[in-house]
């Protein structure tokens, strides 16, 4: 039986959510409330997941996104640095290469024009705004 195309489209959904997220597959499946190995059938489109489940996925990714947005704010505006204060946002961990990596985006000049402008067209302070940027490049 060939492979079921909206099958594989959802499970490719589902995977890029959870990496968006930097979880691991089990911390994703346990967040989701299923098991390792359903969450794996699901990512390589052998399983389908209900509709309450991947809203479920949507909503941990979210989360998981404002978290990063919140650790990258607060790197940039210089109220925490590496070892960052985990448990001000939330996290369990964060690998010091992401927040590396968040710190350099911030001196990119590019990143800096585009959160000026969020901050503009929104009301978002320029630290808030330069987190969101960031974190959005990160979990790309």
């Amino acid at each position: 039986m060939p492979p079921d195309p909206e099958l594989k489209a959802l499970g490719q959904k589902l995977r890029e959510l959870r990496e968006g997220t930097g979880l691991e597959r089990h911390q994703f499946a346990a967040r989701i409330g299923v098991s390792t190995s359903t969450l794996k059938n699901a990512e390589n489109g052998q399983q389908r997941l209900g509709a309450r489940t991947m809203c479920d996925a949507e909503r941990v990714a979210t989360a998981e996104q404002e978290t990063w947005q919140n650790a990258a704010s607060q790197i940039v505006a210089g109220k925490t640095s590496p070892p960052l204060d985990l448990a001000s946002v939330g996290r369990e961990s964060i690998p010091e290469a992401v927040v590396v990596k968040a710190i350099k985006e911030a001196e990119n000049p590019d990143i800096q024009a585009a959160a000026k402008a969020l901050a503009r067209a929104t009301d978002m302070s320029y630290e808030e705004a330069l987190g969101a940027v960031i974190a959005r490049k990160l979990n790309t």
